[in-house]
């Protein structure tokens, strides 16, 4: 029987789109202009899901399914043997309070330094009936929305500096949350409710 195949993670860096398979096969690159793939790492790349840039060479992924937020500064150059692509990678944790960022299931980069996470908490008393279909869906969903900004933005612009740092890390100054309780009073949230909020 062949493999089953999953994409684990992904990322676009310049002219390069980076994936990462459920199987040992390294990290492989596709060339948007030569449209060829190449070979760039023998490790996964290190975060799970979609890495979405931030600014500049500096990518925000998941640790790790559901985990904390890390910043990645990712690069893909020629390592000068061969014309061979090389990938490099250094992990910077994001620290707010001195704690990491756990962004829940989905989180978004955004513009000015900042990137929001959102996550949901569904009512397990408010669950009914759905009319069309034999199971149980719940009528009220708690959605939490966290907007986080990202302290001295300008070192991000420029990363050479930043890693000259023995321990380089990202540090958020500032942290906005807000709650909203979503009401279906009639059938409940369909389970493509839950998929989109996932995504």
């Amino acid at each position: 029987m062949l493999p089953i195949v999953i994409v684990m993670s992904y990322a676009v860096v310049g002219p390069y789109i980076l994936v990462s398979f459920n199987q040992n096969w390294g990290t492989h690159a596709f060339d948007t202009n030569s449209l060829k793939w190449h070979k760039v790492d023998d490790e996964r790349l290190p975060f799970f899901g979609c890495a979405a840039l931030q600014c500049s060479s500096i990518f925000l992924g998941l640790s790790k399914k559901d985990g904390p937020v890390n910043a990645y500064h990712i690069c893909v150059a020629n390592s000068g043997k061969d014309h061979a692509l090389k990938l490099s990678i250094i992990v910077l944790p994001l620290r707010y309070m001195g704690h990491e960022v756990d962004a829940g299931p989905c989180f978004s980069s955004l513009d000015n330094g900042r990137f929001c996470s959102l996550s949901y908490l569904v009512d397990s008393s408010t669950m009914t009936p759905h009319h069309e279909y034999n199971e149980l869906y719940p009528r009220k969903v708690r959605v939490n929305l966290r907007t986080y900004q990202i302290e001295n933005l300008s070192l991000l612009e420029d990363p050479a500096e930043m890693l000259l740092d023995g321990k380089p890390e990202i540090i958020i100054s500032s942290q906005w949350r807000q709650s909203f309780k979503i009401l279906s009073p009639s059938q409940g949230f369909s389970a493509s409710s839950f998929t989109f909020l996932s995504v």
